[in-house]
């Protein structure tokens, strides 16, 4: 009698009748378009490599505040030097070499 009723249970249930998974298939995944790339990535220098080029500095001791200037293409890095010295520089988002004003 148990034997009857699982096969029954089983057949009661959806997922187990092969006609209920041959009508019903999971949903395709949904397209995904990657974002459009930036081209400023493209042509900027990392900002790490700037980073570490201002860290080899004599005197550097910790950097302050970083800022991106759309305006600009460039960074502006405070960063303070030993004997509590503020340093303020502007370096080009391409090159990385800093900007004269």
């Amino acid at each position: 009698m148990a034997r009857i009723l699982t096969a029954a249970l089983l057949a009661a249930l959806p997922f187990a009748a092969g006609a209920a998974l041959a009508q019903t298939s999971p949903a395709a995944p949904a397209a995904t378009t990657a974002p459009a790339a930036d081209p400023a990535a493209e042509t900027t220098m990392k900002l790490s490599e700037i980073l570490t080029r201002i860290e080899a500095e004599p005197g550097f001791l910790r950097f302050d505040d970083i800022e991106w200037d759309n305006r600009g293409s460039r960074w502006d890095i405070d960063y303070l030097g030993t004997l509590g010295r503020k340093i303020s520089v502007a370096v080009d988002g391409k090159t990385g070499d800093p900007v004269i004003e």
